[in-house]
């Protein structure tokens, strides 16, 4: 057999046994949640012109690993947008009856970009948990993520105008959409028995 191979099998193994379970990821998140501050292991730095600024790993992340909270102001769903207002670049995360806004948050999370499921680059899914009866957002990795490598997650819309690399005309735009998102996520978990 050749060595690479067994390198390679061999790391592979390490990072699926070293993964944490889905019970110590949860409660890596809710402590983090609870103390209002970003998990260290992240930065935001540019992407490129069209972009912006996304968030890179500086730490290895396990699959299943809490990343960071997308932390930002509750409202109502009434008080939200249901469409992101370009003009303004606000881009509410849509969950269940509320928006959470992270227009002028001072975490990270805001800064995180998309890539669809079927996209290399997506790496993280983004889990509703609830806290004293408020939902919160927390990003988890879905796969290995190493240093270096920047955090994506599919929004769940179809037809975001960055995906449509084809039209310069939404390229431009997209840059002004970076750090927003509009995202609508599951139902709460109680609905899906």
């Amino acid at each position: 057999m050749d060595a690479g191979k067994t390198k390679r099998s061999s790391v592979r193994h390490e990072e699926i046994s070293n993964a944490p379970s889905a019970l110590e990821a949860h409660e890596d998140a809710v402590k983090h949640i609870k103390l209002q501050k970003d998990k260290a292991g992240c930065e935001v730095r540019p992407v490129n012109d069209i972009i912006g600024k996304g968030v890179f790993a500086l730490k290895e992340y396990k699959k299943r690993e809490f990343i960071l909270e997308y932390d930002g102001k509750l409202i109502s769903y009434e008080e939200g947008t249901p469409d992101c207002d370009l003009s303004e670049l606000r881009c509410p995360v849509a969950i269940r009856f509320h928006h959470i806004d992270a227009t002028f948050s001072k975490r990270i999370g805001r800064y995180v970009n998309d890539a669809a499921k079927s996209n290399h680059e997506n790496n993280a899914e983004m889990v509703q948990l609830y806290l004293d009866g408020r939902p919160y957002l927390a990003l988890f990795a879905t796969r290995y993520i190493k240093p270096g490598e920047e955090i994506r997650y599919d929004y769940g819309v179809k037809d975001l105008p960055w995906r449509l690399e084809k039209i310069p005309q939404v390229q431009k735009k997209s840059k002004q959409i970076a750090s927003g998102i509009l995202f609508k996520l599951n139902d709460h978990p109680e609905d899906q028995r």
